[in-house]
């Protein structure tokens, strides 16, 4: 008698959640240094970011001094400790997450993002993820994961 394979999905695991107030406005305020994703129309200027770097595929990542004081602020009022490395992303096409942890942490700077399996996860969210799930094309996001 064959046997049924684990479906790909069975060890992903998405638990969205509300950020915490003061996380929420760190977030924003991380939001806006970003010009693809900037709502206010006051972004930082791209040099001021530090860089930025493009892959093949147009997903691109930011980095830089003042981002990292910003991320590292946002951890401390999400309050999940300190101990956490961190990649904003724009990602121009669907994919996976994918990452060399047990779990991680998802923060959308995009209006949402559709986690497939898990649903969407909108602004003023996060998603506490273990597993690679899939996730939409024009997702702009910092994901963190444990050091």
């Amino acid at each position: 008698m064959a046997t049924n394979p684990r479906s790909p999905t069975a060890d992903i695991k998405v638990e969205i959640d509300k950020l915490p107030d003061l996380a929420n406005t760190v977030r924003a305020e991380i939001r806006d240094m970003i010009p693809e994703t900037a709502i206010s129309g006051l972004t930082i200027a791209p040099a001021d970011l530090s860089s930025s770097t493009e892959d093949e595929h147009g997903n691109k990542k930011y980095t830089g001094r003042m981002l990292e004081e910003k991320v590292s602020l946002f951890v401390l009022k999400m309050e999940i400790g300190t101990a956490w490395r961190w990649e904003l992303v724009i990602w121009q096409k669907p994919g996976r997450l994918v990452y060399d942890r047990d779990y991680g942490y998802l923060i959308p700077l995009s209006k949402k993002i559709n986690l497939m399996p898990g649903g969407e996860v909108e602004e003023g969210q996060y998603a506490k993820v273990s597993g690679q799930p899939s996730f939409s094309p024009k997702a702009a996001a910092i994901f963190l994961v444990p050091l």
